[in-house]
């Protein structure tokens, strides 16, 4: 296939994480191979940088909420967009009124995803309250679409509610009657809106930092239809982030999404020069000999025969190019072994 040109994957790939502000963590994720294993990262209580922005490589794009430009509050939901999914796929939705939502809509043979990201405050629900009424309008919008159409819906996010319907039986200190009071509302709202739980019962999703007890205040919602293309729904606690407490999130779903094929870039620092002369030697010499040209047409079709030899050349001798997936000039082979050794401990913590 042509580079550039889109290609189908028929998976759709999220990650959500929540960061605590830590910009070691933020720092790992953006300098990773992360952009090869998913197309949206959800990301709660991001790190933002002294510009008041969320810092990513050329492998994304930032969503943030609606709002982020008018309101003063702190942004604490964010959603990266991988480059190479096609923008003509994919748009924002548009929620005012609130820095801690994020979502994107992408569309394609299947029909229509929405993802929203949250980050809920554990002090209050007005952050409840403003994505009970988005997916009001979310389904409302769909609805009013003059064909039928399929809708996915997953709402993803840092809810901070702890309930028996999610949460281990063994954390039953955190199921005091106002946790279930402020617990029940968010599941009034799961209720009306027909949503399942995606990510199982009793799979932690945070540590605490001093006590060391694993609880769940992070989940996965999803739209009934989407459980049936569900491929995996789980945590990785070997890819905790440096100084955060929350895991990461993966979410598969079997959607056939479209990205772009990366350019292919050639590596001329390190050609040999001597082969390269060479061959383009022996490919001119197959050329006709030179004489007068005798007009324009002449003129374009030597032009074409020396940039093709050109090109033929270039493709044969100079090595393609293997971009590293660190920003960082530091990194070195050392720093990669280390992070797969700390990945390995964050596994074993979290069995133990």
């Amino acid at each position: 296939m042509p580079d550039n040109l889109p290609e189908p994957d028929l998976n759709l790939r999220i990650r959500q994480a929540n960061h605590n502000g830590s910009s070691s963590a933020h720092d790992a994720l953006i300098n990773s191979k992360a952009h090869e294993h998913h197309d949206i990262i959800l990301l709660q209580e991001p790190y933002i940088n002294v510009l008041g922005k969320v810092s990513a490589s050329s492998k994304w794009r930032v969503v943030y909420p609606s709002s982020h430009l008018s309101l003063q509050e702190k942004i604490r939901a964010v959603i990266l967009v991988n480059a190479n999914l096609s923008t003509n796929t994919w748009h924002q939705v548009d929620i005012t009124d609130s820095n801690d939502i994020a979502a994107v809509q992408i569309e394609g043979p299947f029909g229509t995803v929405t993802v929203i990201n949250i980050y809920n405050d554990q002090n209050h629900a007005r952050t409840l309250v403003r994505a009970d009424m988005a997916l009001s309008d979310i389904h409302d919008g769909i609805s009013a679409l003059p064909q039928p159409h399929d809708h996915y819906l997953v709402w993803a996010g840092d809810f901070n509610r702890h309930h028996p319907r999610w949460d281990e039986e063994r954390n039953h200190q955190l199921f005091t009657a106002r946790a279930l009071d402020d617990a029940q509302f968010l599941i009034d709202i799961l209720d009306e809106h027909n949503l399942d739980m995606a990510l199982p019962k009793d799979v932690p999703t945070l540590e605490f930092m001093r006590t060391k007890n694993w609880t769940r205040p992070d989940n996965v919602f999803c739209s009934p239809n989407v459980i049936d293309i569900l491929i995996k729904c789980t945590t990785v606690p070997e890819q905790r982030g440096a100084g955060t407490d929350h895991v990461p999130i993966d979410t598969v779903l079997s959607l056939p999404v479209t990205r772009t094929a990366p350019a292919v870039s050639y590596n001329f620092r390190v050609t040999d020069w001597d082969e390269f002369e060479d061959v383009l030697v022996a490919k001119l010499t197959t050329l006709p000999p030179p004489d007068r040209i005798q007009n324009e047409c002449d003129f374009h079709h030597r032009v074409t025969k020396l940039s093709t030899s050109l090109a033929e050349t270039i493709e044969q001798v100079v090595p393609k190019s293997k971009p590293s997936p660190y920003t960082k000039r530091w990194w070195s082979k050392d720093l990669e072994r280390l992070r797969k050794a700390k990945n390995r401990l964050n596994t074993t913590s979290y069995r133990f």
